[in-house]
């Protein structure tokens, strides 16, 4: 006997003898790798420094998560800094973008006011850059794109770690494939704040009712075959994506909507997923006067399919067909494309050609790429209706944005933007929600012929921004740290 014989679970024959040698050394591959990594992280281990490492490769893409990213780091520097005492943290950020850690910080600075330039300087703030972001780039798995990046992810993982070993690490874009690497390979604790889960019971549903979406297209939703192997998949890949997500030791969700998926998803209970609303800059917005708005409707979002930026260009059109008197009325829709994205690039396009050929929409619809901070400023202090057309968003920071400037919100009528924006404050409607183009028109008619009742929504959304203020997030984001051994007396 030998030990292959042990082995009794695969029988006999020359293939599964094959088999049963390939398991020996897959055994045998992971202990050395899991030996090889532990060493050489315990070795390189910066022992004068707690250190954070941030898993964020796309951090100069200057959207929402970013502005998270880089709210938490000072959030975290300011606490430490205040404990004279204590020692000291250092936070490192896995980045995979074309750009310098100078040029990143200031455009962090730039676009969202948020300076840690001085913090690289003085050893706060490390960036270990990562060669290989192409594995986790959607181009790169045409097919089985959601099992091909989380497979990517743990290759780019696998370098991050390699290059760097840090003792809390903390995915923030929703690698949570890489938990593994980190917890078991590295002998790191692991954080993650969740924006949108990979895979959600929302995705599910579409699959399993043959609905087409951005992400499940026409040929599969009409097809029954197709639609149930990919509703085996889905659910394969769920089980997977359950188990990887419980390797983490502290779960935060930027959303009721997020906090109920990874709940259920990765079957966990409720006490162990923690909510923290995203940081959004309310106060800066908060000056912008009330009085004097002029008809125009504007939307905030980066151009991506998601976004469904066609739906806005749909519900103006009915009411402009459906309110004549409403000839005035603009819309301007505002965002950012990621930097050498073509897809984005390719909706930037598409959206000014169907403007362009539409007469109803031509002298009055545009679209506005990364403006400058002072410009989108000055076009949210004169417009009167935010326009948010993503189904199922996890949050929604750029409606936050409208409310806090004084613009009231006609949002899609899911996720988080129905959850936990678009709610009542203190008895008082603060916006409308909607999924059809004629609800949406509806909507922006009420908004812009009934100023007294805007007023009293503007009002209301104004206050009740405030609790997704950049300071009620770095207070709560603290809190949670420190729930973690090794920041406990640190923070």
């Amino acid at each position: 006997g030998t030990m292959l014989e042990a082995i009794p679970f695969l029988g006999g024959g020359a293939l599964f003898v094959w088999l049963q040698y390939q398991f020996v050394w897959l055994i045998v591959g992971l202990a050395l790798t899991t030996i090889f990594f532990r060493v050489r992280s315990a070795v390189r281990r910066d022992k004068s420094k707690t250190t954070i490492a941030f898993f964020h490769p796309y951090c100069n893409d200057g959207g929402g998560g970013e502005r998270v990213l880089w709210r938490a780091i000072d959030a975290l520097l300011a606490a430490n800094a205040s404990k004279e005492k204590s020692k000291k943290i250092c936070c490192v950020i896995y980045s995979g973008d074309n750009a310098t850690a100078e040029e990143i910080l200031e455009k962090a600075n730039n676009r969202f006011s948020i300076d840690l330039r001085r913090c690289l300087a003085s050893g706060e703030v490390k960036f270990v850059f990562l060669s290989n972001r192409v594995f986790v780039e959607a181009s790169s798995w045409p097919r089985f794109t959601m099992i091909g990046q989380s497979l990517g992810s743990i290759l780019l993982g696998l370098e991050a770690l390699y290059k760097y070993s840090p003792h809390i690490y903390v995915d923030s874009m929703g690698y949570a494939f890489t938990f593994p690497i980190f917890r078991y390979f590295g002998g790191c604790t692991v954080a993650c704040y969740v924006h949108y889960p990979t895979i959600s019971t929302d995705m599910l549903s579409k699959i399993t009712s043959s609905e087409a979406s951005f992400n499940n297209s026409a040929d599969v939703a009409k097809s029954q075959l197709r639609t149930t192997l990919k509703t085996w998949y889905y659910r394969a890949f769920a089980v997977v994506y359950s188990i990887v997500g419980n390797r983490a030791d502290l779960i935060i969700t930027n959303s009721s909507w997020t906090r109920g998926h990874i709940t259920q998803i990765w079957n966990l209970p409720q006490s162990r997923v923690l909510l923290v609303f995203p940081a959004c800059d309310t106060s800066r917005l908060q000056k912008l006067p009330l009085k004097g708005r002029e008809p125009i409707v504007v939307s905030l979002g980066q151009f991506r399919p998601e976004k469904n930026h066609n739906l806005q260009l749909d519900a103006f059109l009915e009411l402009k067909k459906r309110f004549p008197t409403l000839k005035n009325v603009k819309l301007a829709m505002i965002g950012g494309t990621r930097v050498g994205n073509e897809g984005d690039a390719r909706i930037v396009e598409s959206l000014r050609s169907r403007i362009s050929a539409e007469p109803l929409l031509r002298d009055c619809a545009s679209v506005l790429i990364n403006l400058p901070n002072e410009e989108l400023k000055e076009y949210l202090g004169r417009a009167s209706v935010g326009l948010h057309t993503m189904s199922h968003e996890h949050f929604g920071i750029g409606i936050v944005e409208l409310m806090a400037a004084g613009v009231v919100p006609v949002a899609h009528n899911s996720g988080g933007p129905k959850q936990d924006i678009v709610v009542p404050f203190a008895g008082q409607a603060t916006g409308f929600l909607a999924t059809k183009p004629e609800e949406y028109a509806e909507s922006m008619a009420k908004i812009l012929l009934n100023p007294d009742e805007t007023e009293k929504m503007q009002i209301a959304g104004r206050k009740s921004a405030n609790r997704f203020s950049d300071e009620e997030f770095s207070a709560q984001i603290v809190d949670n740290f420190k729930k973690l051994p090794q920041l406990a007396n640190l923070l």
